[in-house]
């Protein structure tokens, strides 16, 4: 995060801040976000809030069914365009600045975190087979990518143009389809950032902004909208898991029906049913950069190659690793330009007194963890921080998974109406890590959850 914070003391705008701490991140988590993964963008400025779709679509000569596993999982990488293509709009600062600190990182090394550690050890079985050098990494030890650094280089003088086009392309697609892909110079020549219109709905006096589909995040809004009636003397968690429940079971409809028809389906919870919510299927990945400058520009973004380590094909040659978001395929129809349904959900909150950028990794979690903070803002009159901080719920594989800590009486509250309660420890990565960042009394703020350790703050 240090990256983003030293683009603001350039005097740089919060988009600049994001690209640099976005590119930043794609040196030091390998495992969750890469040069061949995927961005989803909300931006809000003076002008309104603005989406930016950095998804990318199948190979044009792919079709069903899906790999089960390995380089022919992978859609167009779509992060290096979307970055860019929210740095021509709203950024202020050169390019070349902006990626600076990342060839830095990549160049000099940086110290393994417990993060990468810890995902190397769970995935050792796949990862062994990678040509990934650091499968091995022991906690602190200085990690290096020259290859990596020596790509950003040409992405920092050529811009996007250079990875969707140029010399970075022409490797890339060589060795996705030396591994199975149907990956064309084509599919990655043709490539584009959709910026549609994002979805807003209105919470009592709130105002939440989430990203449009292909992101799955309008369910975390119907989820919301459905509980704006529900009588104040039912438990109010209980209810909360059943309107997640039920918003997952429209998970295909988020790609063929329009965000207002969709919206207009809610209905309230009633508390006389358990829905176990078989849509949402876990998963961990990703991360999450929320940002603000003393302008009053915000941005919610993540970053991600879909599950840990992505399809697992390392390119040594460029130095990162790639997506496999065509598993994404088989949860929902693609869109009409070939694009999967995504899992990643920025949001932006406007209240009378507060505008906040919320954004969390954890695949399904990341809908379900941002709707209870914000039901907590805005019914439980939670500060932002304490609703961050809350002990939380997962859906996860039919399962209700909570967190310890959790207090008796709303740990009950689900249990009364037929939950089977699965406790993990306080900071489980199945609960996610919500950054936040927007201003309140014209005044800059970022909170950084405590279950993870990137944060950085200029005030």
């Amino acid at each position: 995060m240090e990256a983003g914070l030293a683009a603001l003391r350039q005097g740089g705008t919060a988009a600049d801040a994001a690209v640099a701490a976005s590119f930043a991140l794609m040196v030091t988590l390998p495992q969750a976000c890469a040069l061949g993964g995927d961005a989803m963008i909300l931006a809000s400025n003076s002008t309104g809030t603005h989406a930016f779709n950095g998804s990318g679509s199948a190979p044009l000569r792919w079709c069903p069914p899906v790999a089960a596993s390995g380089a022919a999982t992978a859609t167009v990488p779509g992060a290096v365009h979307a970055l860019f293509e929210m740095h021509e709009q709203l950024g202020r600062l050169p390019w070349p600045t902006l990626l600076s600190a990342a060839i830095t990182l990549a160049e000099e090394g940086f110290p393994a975190s417990e993060e990468l550690v810890a995902a190397t050890i769970r995935n050792q079985d796949l990862l062994v087979a990678s040509t990934w050098p650091a499968q091995h990494v022991r906690l602190g030890e200085l990690l290096r990518n020259e290859p990596l650094a020596h790509t950003m280089r040409r992405l920092a003088d050529g811009g996007s143009a250079e990875f969707y086009q140029g010399i970075t392309a022409r490797q890339f697609v060589a060795a996705l389809q030396a591994r199975g892909s149907m990956m064309s110079a084509e599919d990655l020549a043709s490539h584009r950032t959709p910026t549609p219109q994002p979805v807003s709905v209105q919470l009592g006096a709130a105002r939440l902004t989430v990203q449009p589909p292909v992101s799955q995040a309008i369910l975390g809004a119907l989820a919301l909208v459905s509980m704006q009636d529900v009588p104040a003397q039912m438990p109010r968690e209980s209810l909360l898991v059943e309107a997640m429940g039920n918003a997952f079971q429209s998970r295909e409809l988020v790609m063929t029906t329009p965000p207002d028809q969709l919206l207009s389906t809610a209905v309230a919870p009633t508390g006389q049913r358990v829905t176990r919510a078989s849509g949402a299927t876990g998963g961990n990945h990703t991360a999450a950069i929320t940002c603000v400058d003393a302008e009053q520009n915000v941005i919610s973004l993540l970053v991600s190659i879909y599950q840990e380590f992505g399809c697992f094909e390392y390119i040594p040659e460029l130095g990162f690793f790639v997506n496999n978001r065509l598993k994404g395929a088989d949860l929902a129809p693609l869109s009409e330009d070939r694009r999967p349904i995504h899992t990643l959900s920025p949001m932006i909150l406007e209240t009378p007194e507060t505008v906040v950028a919320l954004a969390s990794p954890g695949a399904d979690a990341q809908v379900q963890v941002l709707a209870q903070v914000i039901d907590d803002i805005l019914t439980c009159g939670s500060g932002i921080g304490a609703a961050i901080d809350s002990p939380r719920w997962r859906l996860h594989d039919g399962d209700l998974l909570c967190e310890q800590g959790m207090s008796p009486e709303r740990v009950a509250s689900l249990e009364q109406v037929g939950h089977l309660v699965h406790t993990l420890p306080f900071g489980h990565m199945n609960f996610g890590a919500v950054a936040a960042a927007g201003f309140a009394d014209n005044r800059p703020f970022s909170i950084a959850d405590r279950r993870r350790s990137y944060s950085a703050d200029a005030t």
